[in-house]
C-alpha cells in the first residue's frame, strides 16, 4: 500500500487467523504480532511500570494473562532498535500490547480497541502506527465500519496519538 501499511494477515508465509501466532501486521515503524507465551514477561513489565498501572490496574493479575480473555484478541506491538545507530544490528522491541474485542450482533456491529505502551515509547507516534495497522486489519480484513475506543479525557499521551 502506499502510505507503508503492510498487512500480511492473507500471506502464504503467514496466518490468516488473528490468533495463528503467525499472524502480523505493520505500518510505519512497528509490527503487531499475536501475542505469544514469549512477549508476556516483557508485556507484565510495561503493565507494571506505574504510567500504565495507573490506566489499566492489575490487568495482568491473572495467571493466565495474556491468554485468559477469549473475547480479546493481543497483539504485541513491536518497533525496531538500532544499537548504537548500527542498522545492521537492529532488534525487535517489544513495547506494548494492543488488542481488539467484536461485537457480532448485526445492530451493534462494531470493534474495540485498547492499546498500553511503554512510557518510554510515548511521543514517538509508536501508538498512532499500531493503532492505524489495526484499524486498518479490522475495516478492510474483518468487515468493521465502526471502531471505539475507551480514550480518558485526560490521557495527553493517547490523545496526541
Amino acid at each position: 500500500m502506499s502510505d507503508g501499511c503492510d498487512t500480511h494477515g492473507s500471506d502464504a508465509t503467514h496466518g490468516s487467523d488473528d490468533t495463528d501466532d503467525t499472524f502480523e501486521l505493520r505500518d510505519g515503524q512497528v509490527t503487531l504480532r499475536t501475542v505469544t507465551a514469549d512477549h508476556v514477561p516483557r508485556l507484565r513489565d510495561i503493565l507494571a511500570t506505574p504510567e500504565v498501572r495507573g490506566r489499566w490496574g492489575d490487568e495482568a493479575a491473572s495467571a493466565q494473562w495474556p491468554f485468559d480473555d477469549p473475547s480479546s484478541v493481543r497483539f504485541a506491538v513491536m518497533t525496531r532498535d538500532h544499537p548504537d545507530g548500527d542498522a545492521e544490528a537492529e532488534a525487535e522491541q517489544i513495547v506494548g500490547m494492543i488488542q481488539y474485542g467484536e461485537e457480532d450482533e448485526p445492530a451493534y456491529r462494531h470493534a474495540s480497541i485498547d492499546i498500553f505502551l511503554d512510557p518510554s515509547a510515548h511521543g514517538q507516534h509508536i501508538g498512532r502506527d499500531a493503532v492505524r495497522a489495526l484499524a486498518r486489519h479490522l475495516m478492510e480484513d474483518r468487515g468493521r465500519h465502526r471502531l471505539v475506543s475507551g480514550l480518558a479525557a485526560d490521557n495527553t499521551a493517547a490523545l496526541r496519538c
